[in-house]
């Protein structure tokens, strides 16, 4: 099933529980759906633990 024309991310996520095999989602509800402090902490988190490992301003491209 593809779902399409959300207005808004709880929208998606409803969709989400019955399973929707694909979405044709805008970019402001896709922020939506990823802009939350969860997901901030734990980006946040593993970056810490990232340049904790392999040193600040390393990245997966730069590292050796």
């Amino acid at each position: 099933m593809l779902a399409a024309s959300f207005k808004n991310s709880q929208q998606v996520l409803e969709l989400c529980e019955y399973g929707i095999g694909a979405a044709t989602i805008a970019p402001d509800v896709i922020e939506g759906l990823i802009k939350n402090d969860s997901v901030t902490m734990a980006v946040e988190a593993f970056v810490r633990d990232f340049e904790g490992l392999c040193g600040k301003g390393v990245t997966m491209e730069n590292s050796k």
